[in-house]
């Protein structure tokens, strides 16, 4: 479980990390051509929920 969640965060911030290029690269335009990574990075947020101590546990509203 920990090697999968190591890298689901390695993706989330490899994508983090292009969209931020795309957008400073793009600057005036970037909602527009930066569109298609926004959205992929919203995605996998949604899809990625925080496991461990730290995300489930820490964070559990029945405590």
């Amino acid at each position: 479980m920990l090697r999968e969640q190591w890298i689901r965060n390695q993706s989330l911030k490899v994508t983090h990390e292009a969209l931020r290029k795309c957008k400073q690269y793009h600057e005036q335009d970037a909602q527009k051509n930066c569109r298609p990574l926004v959205l992929k990075y919203m995605k996998m947020l949604e899809s990625y929920p925080l496991e461990g101590y730290l995300g489930y546990q820490k964070n559990d509203p029945s405590k």
